[in-house]
């Protein structure tokens, strides 16, 4: 028994090596938000929060996309580089960025519905967004421009009231 229980202790010490391996290996991967904006009129992708990441130097992703809720890739684009310093963010849709390519091209994207962003690449990139289209009405007031018109006629000429009449 005493020969049977040193041979479990090794692969229990292996195990154990393995096992911390793995968790200091995902301790080196980040977790970032990501929030979808209108950047000049253009729909882009930059961090959610006060990241250092964003904008700055780390690791980029191998792969960025945006996919409809029912599960459809609508945009995706791949690197197969990991620089040592990335400037990604922010991404415009529809566009690939210099050193990537375009795995899925951009689809046309549907006004109330809901996306999902995904990226990896050692780090992991993800957000949710709804696109909305809304036609804006609006009016300015001037009040005081009317006053740089000609009041209306009070009474209309006959040949307007006759053309009425018709």
């Amino acid at each position: 028994m005493n020969s049977h229980a040193t041979h479990i202790e090794p692969m229990r010490s292996s195990w154990v090596c393995a096992l911390l391996a793995c968790v200091s290996l995902s301790a080196c991967s980040a977790d970032y938000p990501v929030k979808a904006v209108f950047i000049s009129d253009k729909l882009s992708f930059v961090g959610a929060g006060d990241d250092w990441f964003f904008g700055e130097s780390g690791f980029c992703p191998s792969y960025f996309s945006v996919r409809a809720s029912s599960g459809e890739t609508i945009w995706r684009i791949e690197s197969d580089v990991s620089p040592v310093d990335c400037k990604l963010f922010p991404i415009t849709y529809g566009v690939t960025p210099k050193g990537w390519r375009t795995a899925v091209a951009a689809g046309t994207l549907k006004s109330g519905e809901l996306y999902i962003i995904n990226g990896a690449g050692g780090d992991r990139y993800h957000g949710a967004f709804r696109y909305s289209e809304r036609r804006v009405l609006s009016v300015d007031n001037e009040p005081e421009t009317a006053r740089d018109f000609k009041e209306p006629p009070y009474s209309w000429p006959d040949e307007l009231i006759q053309a009425d009449k018709k």
